[in-house]
């Protein structure tokens, strides 16, 4: 399940590391809510051909809050996967 940060959570971009992976951001929320007891660092990584997609600053801050809406809001993927927990599959 996905992290779960309160609504409108503020996320500041504070620097990045480069190796193997990828390209790896990582942002601080100073308040991320209460649910779970919320870390406040956030790390992030996008593949060298995302980051090569990359040809404005708009096209980055809009590859970037989709990636941040995905991975701590499970934007897009949460409402397809968790009607599922619990259920057991027989395969």
């Amino acid at each position: 399940m996905a992290t779960t940060l309160q609504a409108n959570a503020v996320m500041t971009f504070m620097d990045y590391f480069i190796d193997g992976d990828g390209v790896h951001l990582h942002f601080v929320c100073n308040n991320p809510g209460s649910a779970g007891a919320q870390v406040n660092d956030y790390t992030i990584t996008l593949t060298f051909a995302e980051v090569s997609g990359i040809t404005t600053q708009q096209s980055a801050v809009t590859l970037v809050t989709g990636r941040l809406q995905r991975d701590f809001r499970a934007s897009g993927i949460g409402s397809k996967l968790d009607g599922l927990i619990g259920q057991s599959l027989t395969i």
